[in-house]
């Protein structure tokens, strides 16, 4: 056995379960950090945009609009349920108008505000 260059210590159980809790709490805090970034950047672009109205800005999304509504409903949700499971203030956005989801795929904005 070398004095100038010992073998390492294997870990322990204990210092492995810590390594390992320390490196799923920051991937899941890394995941929710971005996924919050995502969503609040979603709404902000559509309805805090300096080049277009909201209304100019659903135009633009066309018959797919309904369905980017709804991903992004789905993300806003998921959001909501993960701070309600880590009983936090979800870290989200919201619209500034309501909105219709239309059957032909568009999206109208309403002159009334957003309520969740």
């Amino acid at each position: 056995m070398s004095l100038l260059q010992p073998e390492p210590t294997p870990a322990t159980i204990l210092q492995k379960q810590e390594a390992f809790y320390k490196s799923v709490k920051a991937l899941t805090e890394n995941a929710y950090r971005n996924l919050s970034a995502f969503q609040q950047r979603g709404i902000n672009m559509l309805w805090k945009s300096s080049a277009l109205t909201p209304e100019e800005a659903v135009a633009a999304l066309g018959a797919d609009a309904k369905k980017i509504f709804q991903l992004h409903g789905i993300l806003t949700q998921a959001l909501m349920d993960m701070a309600a499971v880590d009983g936090t203030r979800p870290q989200i956005a919201l619209p500034t108008n309501a909105f219709t989801l239309n059957d032909d795929g568009t999206v109208t904005v309403l002159d009334t505000p957003y309520a969740p």
